[in-house]
């Protein structure tokens, strides 16, 4: 084959690998991620979420929050951070985090901190 097909072929292919579209990941940083277990007043597990919050200069405030569901929502440690990948609602999210903890407790962790910070003044993770 010569080089000038080889050139073309080549040119062509990249042509229509650039079009294909590639997978977004919505990557976010936050100080601290918490997985806290709620149990119900007979020990039962209720449910489970994840609680991502940032250092204000004094205290942790909540970013947002995500139930778990899957293990693949568990942070996985690289290094010197903690990462968590998984698809939510469809989007591919990557959080990066310098602290993870695990909590157990008959409350609600996320709820409780609404009134220190309402819901809707909060950051938020990006939807993309």
């Amino acid at each position: 084959m010569t080089r000038y097909i080889w050139d073309k072929m080549c040119k062509i292919f990249l042509f229509f690998a650039l079009q294909t579209n590639p997978e977004i990941c919505v990557e976010e940083y936050v100080d601290l991620v918490t997985l806290n277990y709620v149990y119900n007043e007979e020990g039962e597990l209720n449910f489970a979420q994840l609680i991502f919050w940032d250092w204000d200069g004094s205290r942790y405030q909540v970013v947002d929050w995500r139930m778990y569901k899957r293990e693949e929502q568990y942070p996985i440690r690289e290094k010197s951070i903690w990462v968590l990948r998984w698809y939510d609602e469809g989007i591919l999210r990557k959080v990066i985090s310098n602290h993870f903890t695990t909590t157990w407790t008959q409350y609600d962790a996320e709820i409780m901190e609404q009134e220190t910070l309402p819901s809707i003044k909060r950051r938020k993770l990006r939807r993309k």
